[in-house]
């Protein structure tokens, strides 16, 4: 995606890592437990598009989506601890 859409990051950080640091959740947490620890979100993940085959060359709409609900959550993850830890 940064080659094909031209995006460019300044940095890219692991929030469930940071959340483990500030003892929200435990080591390896998943974005679900994250989110639920952090934001009292509860996000709903269909395990046949968490299990499907995510090395296509074009994802379908369904994948798309779930990847975009875990951008935008991860992004408020990390607003979240960015704004609790000034």
């Amino acid at each position: 995606m940064i080659y094909s859409c031209q995006v460019q990051l300044s940095s890219m950080v692991d929030v469930s890592k940071v959340a483990t640091e500030v003892g929200k959740v435990r080591v390896n947490a998943g974005l679900k437990e994250v989110a639920i620890a952090v934001l009292r979100w509860e996000i709903v993940k269909a395990k046949e598009i968490t299990m499907s085959k995510w090395n296509k060359e074009v994802l379908d709409e369904c994948q798309v989506m779930y990847a975009c609900i875990d951008a935008f959550v991860s992004y408020h993850i990390g607003k979240e601890l960015i704004d609790k830890s000034i």
